[in-house]
């Protein structure tokens, strides 16, 4: 089941891309997605950084950040929607396929404290495990914020590198970038509850 489901946001989002890169053409860049492709290793799962990356590595825009900016942002008249699942039923697929579901950088969403609350009560009634209090990006005061909706709610606290190959090339891979440090006590926790669920 979570094969499939992933294999059909894989397929969503290549017919998305085709859309996006023919929208781009039509407004006068020079790209097509074969082009698109080909700048890119074989089993690469294009976004829209991809996007942004080609048209700065062939000098169409100046910086990654212009290139989301003038033609990659959710506003602008070149942006094709993506469709998503729930959170919920993603939480399903990752308990149903014996994963731990956890919510990735809660803060990066930028919602207000008292939406943030409602998300994560919301997902952890519906079988929410964890929260990722250790980031790349957080500070110290975020970290806190994290780690205090981890306990209200009794929730696993977890961490990642945020680790994006190319797309993120000063995030490195199980280190992240500044001071991160994940204590291995994070993976015995993911473990206990596995074990347990």
């Amino acid at each position: 089941q979570l094969q499939s489901t992933l294999e059909q946001a894989i397929k969503e989002r290549d017919d998305r891309n085709v859309k996006m890169a023919n929208n781009l053409a039509k407004g006068g860049l020079d790209i097509d997605i074969d082009r698109l492709k080909a700048a890119f290793p074989p089993d690469t799962v294009l976004t829209r950084a991809h996007f942004a990356r080609y048209l700065t590595e062939t000098g169409q825009v100046k910086s990654i950040n212009a290139a989301f900016d003038h033609y990659l942002n959710a506003d602008g008249p070149y942006y094709v929607p993506r469709k998503y699942i729930t959170p919920e039923d993603a939480i399903n697929l990752i308990k149903n396929a014996g994963g731990v579901p956890v919510l990735a950088h809660p803060l990066i969403y930028h919602l207000p404290e008292e939406e943030l609350d409602a998300l994560i009560c919301r997902l952890k009634n519906a079988g929410l495990a964890g929260l990722e209090v250790f980031y790349s990006a957080n500070t110290g005061f975020d970290e806190g914020i994290i780690r205090r909706y981890a306990n209200k709610y009794d929730l696993l606290m977890t961490g990642g590198s945020d680790f994006h190959g190319s797309n993120k090339p000063h995030i490195s891979l199980g280190s992240g970038k500044g001071n991160l440090k994940i204590p291995y006590s994070v993976l015995e926790h993911l473990k206990e509850y596995q074990a347990s669920h």
